[in-house]
């Protein structure tokens, strides 16, 4: 019984990562493969990041907002490339705006997420409750 929980587990799990993968794909382009298109890329993004600097907090997260919500990801992937040490934006408002964005341009993508996390969820719950069942069972036997 635990082998085919587990396998049953381990097929939900494998869909919950196949619908994040799709959603990855789906709203990240592939990053350039020749190095020009790169740098240039990282400029662009470096230019962005020191404009919003130049912003107050609440514009940032504005700015942010108006271009994720036109489906333009260019001002979300400067700030999601941001170093570590940089606070543009707070990482909840970074957490919105990429969910506003994927649900803007990748809606079906989105929904399969969340419909595979509920899954997944659903499916911890029933592994775990027939685990302590079985433990239950087995130091009574």
């Amino acid at each position: 019984m635990q082998e085919t929980l587990n396998r049953e587990y381990k097929a939900v799990q494998s869909r919950f990562a196949l619908a994040k993968q799709a959603l990855h794909n789906a709203t990240h382009p592939e990053k350039p493969k020749d190095s020009v298109e790169a740098l240039l890329q990282h400029m662009q993004q470096q230019e962005i990041r020191a404009g919003l600097k130049e912003l107050p907090p609440a514009k940032r997260t504005e700015y942010l907002f108006d271009s994720v919500e036109a489906g333009d990801a260019t001002v979300l992937r400067a700030v999601e490339s941001q170093p570590v040490t940089s606070d543009l934006v707070p990482s909840d408002v970074l957490d919105r705006a990429s969910k506003t964005y994927a649900q803007k341009i990748a809606p079906q993508q989105t929904e399969a997420v969340s419909l595979a996390k509920a899954d997944l969820e659903a499916a911890e719950k029933v592994r775990n409750l027939v685990q302590v069942a079985l433990g239950y069972i087995e130091q009574n036997l």
